[in-house]
Parts: structure tokens; C-alpha cells; sequence
């Protein structure tokens, strides 16, 4: 788990290394993935996604997986 500390309106984009672009799993990535932090207020954090279509995003609660 890589964890970082980020401030609103800073972004962190996730993409394949170079090396791995001959792989069939990097067709996924044909942009980055950005993750942006929108707006923390107390405990709460609120984050924005911009994933290629056909990428499946999914999110755990602490109960599991929704």
C-alpha cells in the first residue's frame, strides 16, 4: 500500500511503467489514471477519478466491497 499525503486540488496519477507497455493488461491504461483531491473537511476526504472507460472502479467500505 503506497500512502501519501496530498492537499486539495493536488493530483496523483496512476499509469504503467514504460517497460510494461508490451503487455496485454497495459491496452487498459491507454491514458493515466488520476485520482484529485477534492475537498477535506474534518475526517472526511472527498477524491475525484478520471480512469479510461473500460476500466472497473470499485470502492470497500469497511464492511465490503459496494
Amino acid at each position: 500500500m503506497l500512502i501519501l499525503t496530498r492537499r486539495p486540488g493536488d493530483t496523483v496519477l496512476i499509469e504503467p511503467r514504460p517497460e510494461a507497455l508490451e503487455s496485454d493488461l497495459c491496452t487498459v491504461f491507454a491514458q493515466p489514471i488520476a485520482v484529485r483531491i477534492l475537498r477535506v473537511q474534518g475526517n472526511h476526504v472527498r477524491i475525484g477519478i478520471d480512469a479510461p472507460e473500460g476500466l472497473l472502479i470499485t470502492r470497500e467500505e469497511r464492511g465490503g466491497r459496494t
